[in-house]
């Protein structure tokens, strides 16, 4: 009766539940190579930053062009996105323009 005891007892945890959803343009105008190696490679790498900083919270992508198209829903899995970038390009996106209200 005076020995050790033991009593399982739930801990909160906190968990961030902040939601980011970055918008990407990809429309021609970011294959300019006024910025080396080009704005959209820039915007590549950076984008790629933000994701390997990102700790908490869910995160989604959408691009745009002349349409906008999700590339991922809020996710917690950044490496997914980051491994989905290396597919997208101005190239692919089926209306040029540059169209971020229909983004928004």
């Amino acid at each position: 009766m005076a020995g050790p005891s033991w009593e399982k007892q739930n801990l909160p945890v906190l968990k961030s539940s902040s939601a980011l959803m970055i918008l990407w343009d990809l429309s021609p105008s970011t294959l300019a190579q006024d910025v080396a190696p080009s704005r959209f490679e820039r915007a590549r790498l950076k984008l790629i930053d933000i994701l390997k900083d990102r700790k908490d919270g869910t995160t989604g992508l959408i691009v745009y062009s002349g349409l906008a198209h999700v590339v991922t829903p809020l996710t917690d899995d950044t490496r997914t996105i980051i491994a989905m970038t290396g597919g997208l390009d101005p190239n692919i996106m089926p209306e040029t323009g540059s169209n971020v209200e229909l983004a928004m």
